[in-house]
């Protein structure tokens, strides 16, 4: 699936290069009756123009066009798609977004790719197997038990003055406009958390990472502290921790 994934990020990177930070692409438009901008119009179509090349047949869940099938017969995976993940970044010249892509078979995730559509960076993991980083193998090795050392990126929930004590316990925070690669560098320790108590970052979002980071060594949950789940019927909105291990009892502490 890694030939896959990096034909269908090098065709999203070629098509919106000229669309960033432009009025084009912030144009809306319409796909199947739902509004959006043009290049994540653009993004969305060009993947699937790699997904249908490929001839294998699957279902895709993604932002703009939700579930669709490609290929004949039966699916052999299911894919959870985000063809660029920090839009806003991307149409505003910040440059720090990302393509996310996740297959699962047999209600399991087997494979993530998230690549950095600036510089190229890229993140990849296995089931069972080893984590890549630009082609390297990664491992979290942190024993960081402090939050005071801490630097955690940080999505806060509209209500609950508890949750914000932890950004008073913490080193630093940040928000990068990326869940993809913000859970990625988690998995590469330059964050040492991921917070998101929204309830409306999506499963397509963070399916990929989320598989990166806990096969990296990371601890991935919602916000209750419970198994992530995933859904790999429909688009989802949830809520994501993922730290690295000796730190995720005390950040849960604050947000329980």
């Amino acid at each position: 699936m890694l030939r896959l994934c990096e034909e269908i990020s090098a065709r999203v990177r070629e098509e919106i290069e000229g669309l960033a930070n432009t009025e084009e692409g912030k144009e809306f438009v319409k796909i199947n009756g739902k509004i959006t901008q043009r290049i994540d119009a653009i993004a969305e179509k060009a993947c699937f123009e790699v997904i249908e090349e490929s001839k294998i047949p699957m279902l895709v869940i993604s932002e703009e066009s939700g579930v669709k099938k490609f290929g004949e017969g039966k699916p052999e995976y299911i894919c959870l798609l985000d063809p660029l993940d920090g839009s806003f970044n991307a149409l505003h010249n910040i440059p720090f977004f990302a393509i996310s892509i996740a297959f699962a078979r047999d209600n399991e995730i087997l494979f993530g790719y998230v690549k950095n559509l600036v510089n190229k960076d890229y993140f990849y993991a296995e089931k069972g197997k080893e984590v890549k980083f630009n082609n390297k193998t990664i491992k979290i090795k942190s024993e960081k038990k402090s939050l005071k050392k801490s630097v955690i990126s940080f999505y806060p929930p509209k209500r609950n003055i508890k949750v914000f004590e932890l950004l008073n316990n913490v080193l630093t925070f940040r928000t990068l406009g990326s869940a993809a690669l913000e859970l990625c560098y988690v998995a590469i320790e330059k964050l040492d958390a991921f917070i998101d108590l929204r309830d409306s970052i999506r499963n397509i979002d963070v399916a990929a990472a989320s598989l990166i980071v806990s096969e990296a060594g990371g601890v991935v949950t919602d916000k209750k502290g419970e198994e992530l789940k995933l859904s790999l019927k429909e688009i989802q909105s949830l809520s994501v921790v993922a730290s690295t291990p000796k730190l995720h009892e005390k950040i849960m502490e604050y947000i329980k």
